[in-house]
């Protein structure tokens, strides 16, 4: 069980890395260089955190699904 929740902490701290980097990199760059695509950016941070944090319940529904397939 204890298992189970150390893999997702991987996974979500591999994931963590390059969602943090590329978001610290949009929210330079708007203010200097895009003024004008607030709309764009913004979606695109929503979209991006979204699926990151999707990995979650779509992990607990894999992992579930398959230890009860197994028994």
């Amino acid at each position: 069980m204890k298992c189970r929740w150390l893999v997702l902490l991987a996974i979500m701290l591999c994931g963590l890395y390059p969602i943090a980097e590329l978001t610290r990199i949009i929210l330079v760059a708007w203010e200097w260089y895009y003024p004008a695509m607030d709309g764009e950016f913004l979606r695109e941070l929503i979209v991006m955190w979204g699926m990151y944090i999707g990995i979650i319940p779509f992990y607990i529904y894999v992992t579930r699904w398959w230890r009860l397939k197994i028994k």
